[in-house]
């Protein structure tokens, strides 16, 4: 982990466990938009989608563009 960020490897693996609690699966992650595609049962994705949001803007509060997930 380099200046207190994530390495790829580990939000992969972050992602993953996340979208594994929701019984989601990733379809995609687009790193150049901070975009991640997922695909799950009923509410799940939404669940899935915001988990990741607080995840993602509380550990990364300096970025202008925080990742977006999207069912």
């Amino acid at each position: 982990m380099e200046n207190g960020q994530m390495s790829e490897a580990q939000f992969l693996n972050l992602v993953s466990l996340i979208a594994a609690k929701h019984n989601c699966k990733i379809k995609e992650i687009d790193f150049n938009l901070r975009v991640i595609n997922l695909e799950g049962p009923g509410d799940a994705e939404l669940a899935c989608a915001l988990e990741l949001e607080d995840v993602f803007l509380a550990a990364d509060q300096r970025h202008d563009e925080p990742m977006r997930a999207c069912g």
